[in-house]
């Protein structure tokens, strides 16, 4: 029975833990301070709680290199097309099923975020944001050769449209 209850605790251990977190940086240096996203399963929740051990809403849900809209609070169905990444630029998308993009919003450069300096993404604006391993600072300067303050502190694997999503939803 022993060996029972422990395979079924290790069990119920992998998934509570499967699920990455997105913590709000709580000083300027990278402290974890509340959990704000949880990322599970290509959906982006709302944290349920500032420990992030429970979720909330689910907001996006993620196919491919889109990001919808949730449908419904549990991430069962999809909205309206957000987001699309096309090779290293985050566009708006203009329909609801992500087949025609919009304005540019980020292009992606190594670890630096810029906003985009025009609505096709032919030339890059300020640098936004620096990623440095787990933390994610704004840009110290618009060439994004120092970083500024820490924004977000994440805990386990984000991939970089989730991440880019949070920051578009976020800003």
């Amino acid at each position: 029975m022993k060996k029972f209850i422990t395979i079924l605790f290790i069990f119920i251990a992998s998934f509570t833990f499967a699920q990455s977190k997105v913590f709000v940086s709580q000083n300027p240096f990278g402290t974890a301070g509340d959990c704000a996203y949880l990322v599970d399963d290509d959906k982006i929740f709302e944290s349920g709680n500032s420990f992030g051990s429970s979720k909330g809403d689910c907001i996006f849900v993620i196919k491919d290199d889109k990001v919808f809209n949730s449908g419904n609070s549990f991430g069962s169905s999809i909205g309206m097309c957000y987001l699309v990444k096309d090779g290293n630029k985050l566009f708006r998308s203009k329909n609801s099923f992500g087949t025609t993009t919009g304005d540019c919003v980020y292009i992606i450069d190594d670890n630096k975020i810029y906003e985009s300096g025009n609505s096709f993404g032919s030339s890059k604006g300020d640098c936004l944001f620096v990623i440095d391993g787990d933390k994610i600072y704004e840009s110290g300067n618009s060439f994004g050769s120092s970083k500024g303050d820490c924004v977000l502190t994440t805990e386990g694997e984000v991939k970089l449209i989730e991440l880019l999503t949070i920051l578009k939803y976020s800003n």
